[in-house]
């Protein structure tokens, strides 16, 4: 754990409040989108609460990285879920790809699926069964 981590969460577990330059670990006001440096912190943290126990730290940690689930990091959020089981981010994740064909197709064009095939193939096989899922609800949403 980097010394930035093991501080924030001492910080948490002393004082039940992030420390003030975690306070905004969400979106910057001027552009709206995911601060890199911030959803890296909120992963760092996810992982160090994970591992001490820390359960409130991990349910706001959790919610931070999954505001940020994209194209660029789903795939490794998955094989984070795969090994540390964070229901949640796994849901969110899954929820991204089949939302829409065209994240499957970005997630797959940026090495995506390739990390998951060497680091945990049977997410894949999750990703196909929850895609072939959405497609039948949408199927028999038609036919009504």
């Amino acid at each position: 754990m980097d010394p930035d981590a093991f501080r924030a969460l001492l910080h948490f577990i002393y004082t039940d409040t992030m420390p003030p330059q975690h306070e905004q670990m969400n979106r910057r006001p001027e552009t709206g989108k995911q601060d890199q440096e911030a959803m890296s912190m909120a992963r760092r943290l996810l992982d160090a609460a994970d591992r001490y126990g820390v359960e409130r730290l991990k349910m706001i940690c959790e919610e931070k990285v999954c505001a940020g689930v994209g194209e660029g990091n789903v795939a490794a959020d998955l094989v984070l879920v795969e090994w540390r089981g964070y229901n949640k981010l796994k849901a969110t994740c899954m929820e991204f790809l089949v939302a829409d064909p065209a994240n499957i197709l970005a997630v797959a064009g940026a090495g995506g699926f390739e990390l998951l095939e060497t680091s945990c193939p049977s997410v894949l096989t999750e990703i196909v069964t929850a895609v072939a899922a959405r497609r039948c609800q949408l199927g028999r949403g038609r036919r009504s």
